[in-house]
Protein backbone atom coordinates (compact mmCIF):
# COMPACT_ATOMS: atom_id res chain seq x y z
CA UNK A 1 0.00 0.00 0.00
CA UNK A 2 1.31 3.41 -0.80
CA UNK A 3 2.51 6.02 1.48
CA UNK A 4 -0.25 8.45 2.77
CA UNK A 5 -1.17 11.42 1.66
CA UNK A 6 0.08 13.46 4.61
CA UNK A 7 -1.86 16.77 4.81
CA UNK A 8 -0.72 19.49 7.27
CA UNK A 9 -2.62 22.39 8.53
CA UNK A 10 -1.42 25.40 10.46
CA UNK A 11 -3.67 25.67 14.03
CA UNK A 12 -3.28 28.86 15.80
CA UNK A 13 -4.66 31.19 18.23
CA UNK A 14 -7.77 33.13 16.86
CA UNK A 15 -7.85 31.16 14.06
CA UNK A 16 -10.99 31.16 11.46
CA UNK A 17 -12.12 27.52 12.49
CA UNK A 18 -13.92 27.18 9.36
CA UNK A 19 -10.54 28.24 7.25
CA UNK A 20 -9.40 24.86 8.71
CA UNK A 21 -12.20 22.84 9.38
CA UNK A 22 -14.38 23.45 5.77
CA UNK A 23 -11.24 22.14 3.32
CA UNK A 24 -10.25 19.30 5.99
CA UNK A 25 -13.69 18.10 6.14
CA UNK A 26 -13.07 17.24 2.32
CA UNK A 27 -9.48 16.58 2.21
CA UNK A 28 -10.28 13.91 4.67
CA UNK A 29 -12.08 12.34 1.78
CA UNK A 30 -9.45 11.94 -0.47
CA UNK A 31 -8.67 8.39 0.83
CA UNK A 32 -5.49 7.17 2.19
CA UNK A 33 -4.64 10.83 3.35
CA UNK A 34 -3.07 11.55 7.10
CA UNK A 35 -3.70 15.11 8.61
CA UNK A 36 -2.82 16.96 11.33
CA UNK A 37 -3.60 20.07 13.07
CA UNK A 38 0.04 21.44 13.79
CA UNK A 39 0.98 24.20 16.90
CA UNK A 40 3.88 25.18 19.06
CA UNK A 41 2.27 22.65 21.73
CA UNK A 42 -0.53 20.27 22.02
CA UNK A 43 -2.28 22.81 24.25
CA UNK A 44 -6.22 23.66 23.19
CA UNK A 45 -5.85 26.23 20.90
CA UNK A 46 -9.21 29.19 20.69
CA UNK A 47 -10.16 30.25 17.40
CA UNK A 48 -12.10 32.53 16.58
CA UNK A 49 -15.30 30.74 17.36
CA UNK A 50 -14.66 30.76 21.14
CA UNK A 51 -13.88 27.49 21.31
CA UNK A 52 -10.48 25.19 21.28
CA UNK A 53 -9.45 22.89 18.79
CA UNK A 54 -6.70 20.65 19.78
CA UNK A 55 -3.39 20.31 17.92
CA UNK A 56 -2.60 16.65 16.69
CA UNK A 57 1.14 17.29 16.66
CA UNK A 58 3.68 20.05 17.51
CA UNK A 59 6.22 21.64 14.81
CA UNK A 60 9.05 19.04 15.70
CA UNK A 61 6.87 16.03 15.05
CA UNK A 62 5.48 17.33 11.47
CA UNK A 63 8.47 17.97 9.07
CA UNK A 64 7.39 17.30 5.92
CA UNK A 65 3.68 16.85 4.63
CA UNK A 66 2.32 16.55 0.45
CA UNK A 67 0.08 19.20 1.51
CA UNK A 68 0.57 22.05 3.58
CA UNK A 69 -2.63 24.78 4.22
CA UNK A 70 -2.44 27.86 6.37
CA UNK A 71 -5.77 28.88 7.40
CA UNK A 72 -6.52 32.89 7.66
CA UNK A 73 -8.06 34.66 11.01
CA UNK A 74 -8.06 37.29 13.09
CA UNK A 75 -4.31 36.10 14.58
CA UNK A 76 -3.01 35.92 11.20
CA UNK A 77 -0.93 38.86 11.81
CA UNK A 78 0.34 37.61 14.98
CA UNK A 79 1.20 34.91 13.08
CA UNK A 80 3.24 36.98 10.23
CA UNK A 81 5.49 38.40 12.88
CA UNK A 82 6.54 34.86 14.60
CA UNK A 83 9.58 33.68 13.11
CA UNK A 84 9.29 30.31 14.30
CA UNK A 85 6.33 29.30 12.77
CA UNK A 86 7.47 31.37 9.23
CA UNK A 87 10.15 28.67 9.80
CA UNK A 88 8.42 25.72 10.20
CA UNK A 89 5.93 26.78 6.78
CA UNK A 90 9.28 27.45 4.95
CA UNK A 91 10.79 23.79 5.83
CA UNK A 92 7.52 22.20 5.01
CA UNK A 93 6.78 23.84 1.84
CA UNK A 94 10.15 23.10 0.64
CA UNK A 95 9.65 19.79 -0.44
CA UNK A 96 5.67 20.15 -0.52
CA UNK A 97 3.18 18.88 -3.06
CA UNK A 98 1.15 21.38 -2.82
CA UNK A 99 1.62 24.59 -0.61
CA UNK A 100 -1.85 26.07 -0.39
CA UNK A 101 -3.82 28.33 1.80
CA UNK A 102 -7.29 29.91 2.70
CA UNK A 103 -8.63 33.50 3.36
CA UNK A 104 -5.64 35.63 5.20
CA UNK A 105 -3.88 32.27 5.10
CA UNK A 106 -2.12 33.80 1.84
CA UNK A 107 -0.84 36.67 3.77
CA UNK A 108 0.96 34.40 5.91
CA UNK A 109 2.29 32.30 2.97
CA UNK A 110 3.15 35.45 1.58
CA UNK A 111 5.04 36.66 5.05
CA UNK A 112 7.01 33.46 4.32
CA UNK A 113 8.09 34.39 1.54
CA UNK A 114 6.55 31.73 -0.75
CA UNK A 115 4.07 34.26 -2.88
CA UNK A 116 6.25 36.42 -4.38
CA UNK A 117 5.77 36.13 -7.95
CA UNK A 118 3.05 33.72 -8.32
CA UNK A 119 -0.54 34.61 -8.73
CA UNK A 120 -2.65 34.73 -5.35
CA UNK A 121 -5.75 35.52 -3.58
CA UNK A 122 -7.31 36.34 -0.39
CA UNK A 123 -10.30 37.85 1.68
CA UNK A 124 -11.69 40.14 -0.66
CA UNK A 125 -10.80 42.82 2.40
CA UNK A 126 -7.14 41.99 2.56
CA UNK A 127 -6.27 41.03 -0.94
CA UNK A 128 -4.90 45.04 -1.68
CA UNK A 129 -1.33 43.81 0.89
CA UNK A 130 -0.67 40.92 -1.09
CA UNK A 131 1.36 43.29 -3.66
CA UNK A 132 3.69 44.42 -0.23
CA UNK A 133 5.13 40.62 -0.49
CA UNK A 134 5.77 40.77 -4.38
CA UNK A 135 2.49 38.40 -5.19
CA UNK A 136 0.15 39.66 -7.74
CA UNK A 137 -3.52 39.98 -6.31
CA UNK A 138 -6.18 37.87 -8.55
CA UNK A 139 -9.80 38.52 -7.81
CA UNK A 140 -10.75 34.88 -8.10
CA UNK A 141 -12.43 32.77 -5.39
CA UNK A 142 -9.57 30.12 -5.84
CA UNK A 143 -6.09 30.79 -7.57
CA UNK A 144 -3.85 28.10 -8.84
CA UNK A 145 -0.36 28.84 -9.72
CA UNK A 146 1.99 25.90 -10.07
CA UNK A 147 1.95 24.11 -6.94
CA UNK A 148 0.54 27.11 -5.19
CA UNK A 149 -3.26 27.05 -4.33
CA UNK A 150 -5.10 29.96 -2.59
CA UNK A 151 -8.53 30.73 -1.62
CA UNK A 152 -10.66 33.28 -1.20
CA UNK A 153 -12.64 34.12 2.45
CA UNK A 154 -14.14 31.65 4.78
CA UNK A 155 -16.61 30.02 2.97
CA UNK A 156 -14.17 29.76 -0.01
CA UNK A 157 -11.95 27.18 2.11
CA UNK A 158 -15.34 24.32 1.06
CA UNK A 159 -14.61 25.39 -2.54
CA UNK A 160 -11.34 25.45 -2.22
CA UNK A 161 -11.08 21.94 -0.55
CA UNK A 162 -13.07 20.63 -3.30
CA UNK A 163 -11.12 21.81 -5.87
CA UNK A 164 -7.78 20.63 -4.30
CA UNK A 165 -9.56 16.97 -4.30
CA UNK A 166 -10.30 16.83 -7.61
CA UNK A 167 -6.19 18.10 -8.46
CA UNK A 168 -5.32 15.43 -6.22
CA UNK A 169 -7.65 12.75 -7.28
CA UNK A 170 -9.49 13.90 -10.78
CA UNK A 171 -12.88 15.30 -11.40
CA UNK A 172 -14.70 12.13 -11.10
CA UNK A 173 -13.91 11.52 -7.81
CA UNK A 174 -14.19 14.76 -6.33
CA UNK A 175 -18.43 14.91 -7.71
CA UNK A 176 -18.83 12.02 -5.87
CA UNK A 177 -17.09 13.61 -2.76
CA UNK A 178 -19.15 16.32 -3.52
CA UNK A 179 -21.89 14.44 -3.35
CA UNK A 180 -21.61 12.49 -0.88
CA UNK A 181 -21.19 15.77 1.70
CA UNK A 182 -24.29 16.69 0.01
CA UNK A 183 -22.39 20.08 -0.97
CA UNK A 184 -25.21 21.83 -3.05
CA UNK A 185 -25.09 25.32 -1.36
CA UNK A 186 -28.30 27.78 -2.19
CA UNK A 187 -28.08 30.41 0.46
CA UNK A 188 -30.73 32.31 1.55
CA UNK A 189 -29.02 35.82 0.55
CA UNK A 190 -26.69 36.71 -3.22
CA UNK A 191 -24.43 39.15 -1.02
CA UNK A 192 -21.19 36.88 -0.65
CA UNK A 193 -19.04 39.26 -2.71
CA UNK A 194 -18.33 42.93 -2.68
CA UNK A 195 -20.13 42.64 -6.44
CA UNK A 196 -23.12 41.11 -5.87
CA UNK A 197 -24.11 43.17 -1.99
CA UNK A 198 -23.26 46.31 -3.35
CA UNK A 199 -20.98 49.65 -2.50
CA UNK A 200 -23.17 50.49 0.83
CA UNK A 201 -23.06 47.40 2.66
CA UNK A 202 -19.41 46.55 1.14
CA UNK A 203 -18.22 49.96 2.73
CA UNK A 204 -19.93 48.78 5.99
CA UNK A 205 -18.61 45.46 6.07
CA UNK A 206 -14.90 46.85 5.44
CA UNK A 207 -15.17 49.70 8.06
CA UNK A 208 -16.07 47.18 10.58
CA UNK A 209 -13.92 45.07 9.59
CA UNK A 210 -10.72 47.77 10.10
CA UNK A 211 -12.26 48.53 13.03
CA UNK A 212 -12.17 44.99 14.88
CA UNK A 213 -8.39 45.40 13.66
CA UNK A 214 -7.01 48.73 13.66
CA UNK A 215 -3.18 48.29 13.32
CA UNK A 216 -3.58 45.50 10.92
CA UNK A 217 -2.19 47.73 8.03
CA UNK A 218 1.03 49.11 9.37
CA UNK A 219 1.90 46.03 11.34
CA UNK A 220 1.68 44.21 7.63
CA UNK A 221 3.53 46.75 6.05
CA UNK A 222 6.08 46.66 9.02
CA UNK A 223 6.57 42.68 7.99
CA UNK A 224 7.03 43.30 4.45
CA UNK A 225 9.08 46.04 5.06
CA UNK A 226 11.30 43.73 7.35
CA UNK A 227 11.50 41.02 4.88
CA UNK A 228 12.74 43.43 2.43
CA UNK A 229 15.62 44.62 4.61
CA UNK A 230 16.70 40.67 5.36
CA UNK A 231 16.48 39.89 1.60
CA UNK A 232 19.26 43.56 1.43
CA UNK A 233 21.18 42.06 3.99
CA UNK A 234 21.84 39.21 2.33
CA UNK A 235 22.33 40.35 -0.96
CA UNK A 236 25.49 42.63 0.38
CA UNK A 237 26.35 39.83 3.60
CA UNK A 238 29.28 37.03 2.70
CA UNK A 239 26.90 33.84 2.28
CA UNK A 240 26.79 31.72 5.56
CA UNK A 241 27.58 28.19 4.85
CA UNK A 242 24.68 25.84 4.72
CA UNK A 243 23.44 23.20 7.36
CA UNK A 244 22.18 20.24 4.73
CA UNK A 245 21.28 18.04 7.57
CA UNK A 246 20.90 18.34 11.69
CA UNK A 247 20.49 15.01 13.43
CA UNK A 248 20.29 14.06 17.38
CA UNK A 249 22.83 11.52 19.30
CA UNK A 250 21.11 10.90 22.22
CA UNK A 251 23.68 8.59 22.90
CA UNK A 252 26.56 10.54 22.74
CA UNK A 253 24.69 13.72 23.93
CA UNK A 254 25.40 15.74 20.78
CA UNK A 255 23.88 17.51 17.70
CA UNK A 256 25.50 16.43 14.76
CA UNK A 257 25.15 18.81 11.50
CA UNK A 258 26.29 18.22 8.29
CA UNK A 259 27.41 21.49 6.01
CA UNK A 260 26.95 22.09 2.17
CA UNK A 261 30.64 23.06 2.40
CA UNK A 262 33.62 22.99 4.94
CA UNK A 263 33.33 25.24 7.53
CA UNK A 264 36.74 25.45 9.93
CA UNK A 265 36.62 24.05 13.62
CA UNK A 266 35.52 26.30 16.17
CA UNK A 267 34.11 29.46 13.42
CA UNK A 268 30.56 27.80 13.48
CA UNK A 269 28.68 28.48 16.44
CA UNK A 270 24.95 26.88 16.12
CA UNK A 271 22.38 28.64 18.34
CA UNK A 272 19.36 26.96 19.46
CA UNK A 273 16.05 28.90 20.78
CA UNK A 274 13.55 27.30 23.12
CA UNK A 275 10.18 27.18 21.91
CA UNK A 276 8.83 25.32 24.58
CA UNK A 277 10.16 27.64 27.42
CA UNK A 278 10.11 31.47 27.67
CA UNK A 279 10.86 33.74 24.73
CA UNK A 280 14.54 34.85 24.97
CA UNK A 281 16.43 31.25 26.15
CA UNK A 282 18.54 29.96 23.82
CA UNK A 283 21.46 27.66 23.63
CA UNK A 284 25.18 28.57 21.98
CA UNK A 285 26.74 25.70 20.90
CA UNK A 286 30.23 25.34 19.75
CA UNK A 287 31.04 22.80 17.50
CA UNK A 288 33.71 20.27 16.63
CA UNK A 289 34.47 18.76 13.79
CA UNK A 290 33.59 14.39 13.17
CA UNK A 291 34.01 12.52 10.03
CA UNK A 292 35.21 14.27 6.94
CA UNK A 293 36.93 17.64 8.16
CA UNK A 294 34.94 20.78 8.27
CA UNK A 295 31.57 19.55 6.41
CA UNK A 296 30.78 17.20 9.40
CA UNK A 297 30.46 19.15 13.12
CA UNK A 298 29.51 18.22 16.36
CA UNK A 299 28.09 20.43 19.25
CA UNK A 300 27.32 18.56 22.97
CA UNK A 301 23.78 19.26 23.66
CA UNK A 302 24.12 17.48 27.66
CA UNK A 303 22.37 19.79 29.61
CA UNK A 304 19.71 20.72 27.22
CA UNK A 305 16.13 19.72 28.45
CA UNK A 306 13.53 18.01 26.23
CA UNK A 307 11.77 19.98 23.24
CA UNK A 308 11.56 21.91 19.98
CA UNK A 309 14.35 24.11 18.80
CA UNK A 310 14.52 26.94 16.37
CA UNK A 311 18.01 26.66 14.77
CA UNK A 312 20.51 29.69 14.08
CA UNK A 313 23.69 29.24 12.75
CA UNK A 314 26.70 31.95 12.75
CA UNK A 315 30.36 32.31 11.13
CA UNK A 316 32.71 34.64 12.12
CA UNK A 317 29.74 36.85 12.99
CA UNK A 318 27.19 36.39 10.29
CA UNK A 319 24.01 34.91 11.53
CA UNK A 320 21.43 33.66 9.84
CA UNK A 321 18.39 31.07 9.54
CA UNK A 322 19.40 27.96 7.36
CA UNK A 323 18.22 28.94 3.72
CA UNK A 324 15.37 26.21 3.22
CA UNK A 325 15.46 27.08 -0.83
CA UNK A 326 18.85 26.07 -1.01
CA UNK A 327 20.69 22.40 -0.24
CA UNK A 328 18.40 20.06 1.36
CA UNK A 329 18.25 21.21 4.73
CA UNK A 330 15.15 19.25 6.42
CA UNK A 331 14.06 21.94 8.81
CA UNK A 332 14.82 24.85 10.60
CA UNK A 333 13.24 22.75 14.07
CA UNK A 334 14.89 20.16 15.66
CA UNK A 335 13.97 17.76 18.65
CA UNK A 336 15.88 17.69 21.24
Amino acid sequence: MPEPISIAFLLYPRVTQLDLTGPAQFLARLGNQKIDLVWKNKDPVPTDCGFSIVPTATFGDIQAADIICIPGGPGSIDVMEDEQVLAWINAVAADAKWVTSVCTGSLILAAAGLLKGYRATSHWAWREYLPLFGAEPVEERIVFDRNRVTGGGVTTGIDFGLALTAAVRGDDFAKAVQLGLEYDPAPPFDSGSPEKAGADLTAFVRARSRRESPDREPRIKAVAERMREIATERESSPQVPRIRSLAVDRAAGQLIATMALPVPAGSLVITLLDSTAARGRSYRLATLPVGDPGTKLAASIDGMGEGTYLVRVEVDGISTIPDLTNGRFTGPLVSI
